[in-house]
C-alpha cells in the first residue's frame, strides 16, 4: 500500500471521529528499560490486564497505570526495586498520580529541568510537551583498530488535550564500524539498523536517523498510530515474527483492545533496495500487511496468532489487503499467489512468580506430503523459538536470567523476487542472521546497586553461509528458485559457520537517563574457509538513548 493510501486512510479515520480518548506517546524500544517492566510483571505472577506485553512498544499511559498499581505492594522488596520504580515514575510522570519525587529543585535552572526526566516540559489540560537532547559518544578498540560513533540529536514527545499523542526524534550520526559490522556492510550493502548513508572520510559513514508519529483513540477500544517507528512482536531477546533489527519504517497501525482480546492491523511501507547506492535516485518500495490477534487465555497465559504478507506492485494498489478482517492467505491466493504469505503463533506463560516461559512458531511455506515423507524439501520453510525468563535466581535479589533457543530452516523469509522477501533496506525484519541457522542466546542481568547494572550476553549460532554462486538458503535476499537442491536440505548446509559472541557490559546511571557504559566483547566466527576473531572494548556516554547490542 503506497504512502498516499496510508495517509488517506489515516485522514479519513481522523475526520470521522471528532471525540478522542486519552492517548500518549510510546516508550521507545530499549531492552534495559523493558526488562524492568517485564520483571515486575513476572514478580506479580500474572499477565498485565491493561498492557499486552507481546506487542511492543508500550504506550506510556498504560505503563503509568501499572506503575501506580505497584505502590505499597510486596513486589517492591529492595532498595534496587524502589529505585527502578522511581525511575519509571520519573520517566512517565505525566501519566501517574502526582509524586513530588519526580520533581527537581531547579530554581537555578528554571525553566529547564523542573522534572527529573525532562530538559524542558510543560503539562496542562490542553497541551503537553517534553523535550530532551540525545547524545551517544562511544569509542573503542577492535583488536588494534579504532572504532567509534558520534550521535547528537533531539527527542520531542507530548500530547494535545491528552487525546492525541505525538513523538519525534532526529539524530545526526558519524561512525567508523567494528570489523564484523564492516564485513556485514560489504556483504549486504546495508548499514546495520540504519537506512540511507553517505561515506565519511576514508572508512566511515555519515547518516541521519529519524522517527516520528501521532497516536490517538477515536473510541475507547481503538488506538491508531501513524508514522515512522519500530515494532517488535514477542517476549524474547529475538523475534522471528517482526523485530527492530532493521531501520524504522512508515506504517499505519490500528490496535483494538476489548477485555482479554487485542487485535492489530498494521500496514507498512518497506524499501526494496538490493542494488541501492547513495544518491542514485528513488528507492523502490514494497509493502507489508499484518494481522495479529492476542488473547489472554487465562491470567497467566497469553497466545497470539498472526498472518503477514510482503508484496510489491509497481503499477497499482492492491486493495484486497486493505480489508482489516479478511484472512490474508485467502486474499493472497485470490490475487494469484504472487506474494510472500506467512502465519505465526506466539505465547507467553507465567507459571510461577519468578518464571516466564515464551515461544514462537512461524510457517512460511510447506508441502504436507513432503513434510510427512521427511524428504527435507526446500519448500518446507519454518522457524521456531522457545525461551524462559527467571528472576531473583539462586535467591539472589535482582539477578535475572533470560535463555532462548531459535531455529530457522533454510530459505525461510526469502521469495522468488526481492519485493517479497522479508527484508527492509537489505536487512532482515526478523532475526539478524536471516535463515538457515540455530542459535542459543543467554542474557544475565545483575543490579547489585541501584545505579549499577551488569549485563552479560552470550550468543552461539550454527549457520550455513552460501558458497560462491550457490544459494544454500542463508541469505533471505536471494531468489529461492536458485536453490541448490530440492530435497535433503538441513540447517547449516553450505559453508557451515559457528559464531560465538560474548559481551560483558557495566552500565552506571549518573543522572536520569544519563549512562556511562563499559563493554568488553569477544567474537569468534569460524568455518572451513576462515576464522575471524575480534576482541572489542569500548567506553560510551549516552543520554536519552538506548544501548543497542548487535550480535551477528
Amino acid at each position: 500500500m503506497p504512502k498516499i493510501s496510508l495517509f488517506s486512510v489515516f485522514i479519513f479515520t481522523f475526520c470521522i471521529f471528532n471525540k478522542g480518548f486519552c492517548q500518549s506517546a510510546l516508550i521507545p524500544l530499549n531492552a534495559d528499560y523493558y526488562h524492568i517492566i517485564d520483571r515486575y510483571e513476572i514478580k506479580s505472577g500474572r499477565l498485565l490486564t491493561n498492557l499486552f506485553t507481546a506487542q511492543r512498544p508500550y504506550d506510556r499511559k498504560s505503563v503509568g497505570k501499572f506503575i501506580d498499581s505497584l505502590d505499597n505492594t510486596k513486589l517492591i522488596e529492595t532498595e534496587v526495586d524502589d529505585f527502578n520504580l522511581q525511575y519509571l515514575k520519573n520517566d512517565n510522570w505525566e501519566w501517574i498520580k502526582p509524586d513530588p519525587l519526580t520533581l527537581r529543585d531547579s530554581k537555578f535552572l528554571k525553566p529547564i529541568y523542573e522534572h527529573q526526566a525532562d530538559f524542558y516540559s510543560k503539562e496542562n489540560a490542553d497541551f503537553g510537551i517534553h523535550i530532551n537532547p540525545i547524545l551517544y559518544l562511544t569509542g573503542g578498540l577492535d583488536n588494534k583498530n579504532i572504532f567509534w560513533q558520534n550521535t547528537r540529536g533531539i527527542e520531542i514527545r507530548g500530547n494535545i488535550s491528552k487525546k492525541l499523542g505525538f513523538y519525534s526524534q532526529l539524530t545526526e550520526n558519524q561512525a567508523i564500524l567494528p570489523s564484523y559490522l564492516q564485513v556485514f556492510f560489504n556483504e549486504n550493502n546495508a548499514l546495520s539498523g540504519q537506512a540511507t548513508w553517505k561515506p565519511y572520510k576514508l572508512r566511515g559513514f555519515d547518516y541521519l536517523m529519524g522517527r516520528g508519529y501521532i497516536n490517538f483513540s477515536p473510541i475507547k477500544a481503538i488506538s491508531i498510530q501513524f508514522g515512522i517507528d519500530e515494532t517488535f512482536i514477542g517476549s524474547g531477546i529475538r523475534s522471528l515474527i517482526l523485530s527492530n533489527n532493521s531501520s524504522p519504517a512508515l506504517f499505519l497501525k490500528i490496535a483494538t483492545q476489548i477485555k482479554r482480546f487485542q487485535y492489530i492491523n498494521q500496514y507498512t511501507e518497506l524499501s526494496d533496495n538490493q542494488n541501492f547506492r547513495p544518491f542514485n535516485g528513488i528507492i523502490a518500495k514494497k509493502y507489508m500487511v499484518m494481522h495479529r490477534l492476542g488473547y489472554n487465555f487465562t491470567k497467566k497465559i497469553n497466545i497470539g496468532l498472526s498472518e503477514t504478507v510482503v508484496l510489491g506492485r509497481p503499477n497499482h494498489i492492491e486493495l484486497n489487503y486493505l480489508n482489516p478482517i479478511i484472512f490474508y492467505r485467502f486474499a493472497e491466493s485470490f490475487v494469484g499467489s504472487p506474494d510472500n504469505a506467512m502465519l505465526a503463533f506466539d505465547f507467553k506463560w507465567i507459571p510461577l512468580k519468578r518464571v516466564s516461559i515464551y515461544g514462537q512458531f512461524l510457517l512460511d511455506e510447506f508441502i504436507l506430503k513432503q513434510l510427512l515423507s521427511k524428504t527435507r524439501n526446500y519448500n518446507n520453510k519454518y522457524a521456531w523459538q522457545i525461551g524462559g525468563k527467571f528472576i531473583d535466581v539462586f535467591e539472589l535479589k535482582n539477578l535475572d536470567f533470560n535463555i532462548e533457543y531459535n531455529l530457522v530452516r533454510p530459505y525461510t523469509y526469502s521469495h522468488f523476487n526481492s519485493s517479497g522477501n522479508f527484508a527492509h533496506f537489505n536487512q532482515s525484519l526478523a532475526h539478524p542472521l536471516g535463515s538457515n541457522f540455530k542459535e542459543l542466546a543467554i542474557i544475565m542481568r545483575w543490579q547489585p546497586l541501584p545505579k549499577l547494572n551488569t549485563v552479560f550476553s552470550f550468543f552461539r549460532a550454527n549457520s550455513g553461509k552460501d558458497r560462491p554462486d550457490q544459494n544454500w538458503g542463508g541469505n533471505i535476499l536471494k531468489n529461492y528458485d536458485t536453490h541448490v537442491r530440492d530435497n535433503g536440505n538441513y540447517i547449516g548446509q553450505g559453508l557451515n559457520t559457528t559464531l560465538q559472541f560474548f559481551d560483558l557490559r557495566l552500565s552506571y546511571q549518573l543522572k536520569h537517563n544519563l549512562f556511562i557504559d563499559l563493554s568488553q566483547i569477544y567474537r569468534n566466527s569460524t568455518n572451513q574457509r576462515s576464522r575471524d576473531v575480534s576482541y572489542m572494548k569500548s567506553l560510551s556516554i549516552r543520554w536519552n538513548i538506548a544501548h543497542k547490542q548487535i550480535a551477528l
